[in-house]
């Protein structure tokens, strides 16, 4: 990222040419401006671009993604009818543009692919950049109402696949199948993270199954299905941290990121273990299911813990 905190009021578009090479980046979604007395910067708009900034501004300029690292380039769609759309997202790309910009986020792939305009494309869940799985997107303002309105009775539904492994065996709830972890999460210190207990702490709630089990006692790996009841930034993985099983690959939250294989050589994790493998949802016509295949990603790292099959079907 560059960045320039101008010294004299400024038009953004001269400042872009002249000062950083990238007129683009405004076009794209990679411009963010931070006014003087704001704590935090915004996503500068088109609009923005004939404007003055103000001198003390701060023009913070994100680099573009390469092309052909969206991952998207044969996005698999689950559903489509009426106002409701869902794809199966791949590891590695936003579900929303971030800083990168517009360009290989999923929301701005779906828009492409459906040619509509990227604001009429509505998310109703947002899965981490390193997360896979199920996303349902509302195309109308009846299916965005009748989403949000079944997150806000509790019943969207969502099961979770992940792999992790042990740091500690003291928690007595690893020794059972199945257990609730009750533990509010709120911001930390870095922004881009989220703390149990933090700063502005909301309830959060979670249910671990433990479906299979590798590794030997010592430092056991789990694979495990994982239901939120609440719908907390980073909810998941925090709270299988908090339970002494930290995600294989979240190195954000302690998760291993490297693996050694069964001929000895060692692997390098990508990506995090966490796929979003079900949501279902009650509708006015019935109950909508939507599956999205566990990656084989899944299947090859378990070898490195059992000789027994990941007990979730891959694709």
């Amino acid at each position: 990222m560059k960045r320039l905190v101008l010294s004299v009021p400024a038009v953004l578009l001269t400042t872009l040419r002249d000062r950083f090479g990238d007129e683009a980046a405004l076009a794209e979604g990679r411009v963010f401006l931070r006014d003087p007395g704001e704590r935090g910067p915004r996503r500068a708009t088109m609009a923005d671009g004939t404007e003055t900034c103000a001198s003390g501004a701060e023009v913070q300029v994100y680099p573009a993604r390469k092309p052909g690292s969206s991952g998207t380039e044969d996005l698999v769609v689950l559903h489509s009818h009426g106002g409701i759309f869902a794809v199966s997202k791949p590891a590695g790309i936003p579900t929303i543009p971030d800083q990168g910009g517009t360009a290989g986020a999923l929301q701005s792939e779906v828009a492409r692919l459906l040619q509509r305009p990227l604001a009429s494309v509505h998310p109703t869940s947002r899965l981490d950049r390193e997360v896979s799985g199920v996303v349902i997107f509302a195309l109308d303002d009846q299916a965005r109402v009748a989403l949000a309105s079944a997150r806000e009775a509790g019943n969207y539904r969502r099961r979770y696949v992940a792999l992790g492994r042990g740091t500690s065996m003291q928690d007595p709830r690893i020794a059972g199948d199945r257990f609730v972890v009750d533990a509010p999460i709120g911001r930390d210190r870095d922004p881009k993270r989220r703390k149990i207990h933090g700063r502005d702490p909301a309830a959060a709630q979670s249910t671990v199954e433990i479906v299979a089990r590798g590794g030997g006692p010592g430092k056991p790996a789990f694979a495990l299905n994982l239901y939120p009841h609440t719908g907390r930034t980073h909810q998941l993985r925090l709270h299988a941290a908090h339970s002494g099983i930290p995600l294989l690959g979240d190195r954000t939250y302690g998760g291993e990121t490297r693996l050694t294989a069964a001929d000895g050589s060692v692997v390098g994790l990508t990506r995090i273990a966490l796929h979003a493998a079900e949501v279902s949802v009650p509708l006015a016509e019935g109950t909508l299911t939507v599956h999205a295949e566990v990656p084989t990603f899944f299947e090859e790292t378990w070898k490195s813990f059992s000789t027994d099959p990941v007990p979730w079907e891959t694709g």
